[in-house]
């Protein structure tokens, strides 16, 4: 077993292998695919206007990961 590690481009649903690594490959008939997306942040609404400027508020204190997840039943 082999590791190839590369980054693509997705078109239409197609994941080009480079042809450098396509040699490598040779009559190999399965391949195990592992896919880390990198999705763009968007730049236009609200949403890309409070990222590129976020509201200042005066004493603010972030929830711990337990505040967040608390729940009262």
């Amino acid at each position: 077993m082999s590791t190839i590690t590369f980054k693509t481009t997705v078109q239409n649903g197609i994941i080009k292998i480079p042809d450098e690594y396509q040699q490598d490959l040779g009559k190999t008939e399965i391949v195990e695919v592992t896919i880390v997306s990198k999705k763009k942040t968007a730049n236009t609404g609200i949403i890309a206007a409070l990222i590129k400027n976020p509201i200042l508020v005066e004493n603010f204190k972030p929830l711990t990961r337990e505040e967040a997840h608390e729940r009262d039943l």
